[in-house]
């Protein structure tokens, strides 16, 4: 995954968790009004949007908690890029059917 789409995924999904917010890449979240425990609902909808790509964001340096320190869209953009990884084909498919 390229980093642009990094960032532009990043991007669609914070706008669709926080809607009505005027957001763009350099947004610092207290201009918006979103603050350190707010951004933690950021990760479920992120992890979930780059698990139906087929990569996994989650890692050691980002989790749920992580977001409370993020300061900037910018700063979320770049952890996640320094996480994803693409998942094994055989490892995406949560309960394989019998």
């Amino acid at each position: 995954m390229r980093q642009t789409d990094v960032r532009r995924l990043v991007l669609d999904v914070v706008r669709r968790v926080a809607p009505g917010r005027p957001i763009a890449s350099g947004t610092e979240f207290s201009h918006i009004g979103v603050g350190p425990w707010q951004r933690r609902r950021f990760f479920g909808p992120l992890r979930d949007a780059f698990g139906r790509h087929g990569f996994d964001i989650t890692g050691d340096a980002l989790n749920r908690e992580a977001f409370t320190h993020f300061q900037t869209l910018r700063e979320v953009q770049a952890a996640v890029l320094n996480n994803v990884r693409r998942v094994p084909a055989f490892a995406r498919h949560e309960k394989v059917q019998p």
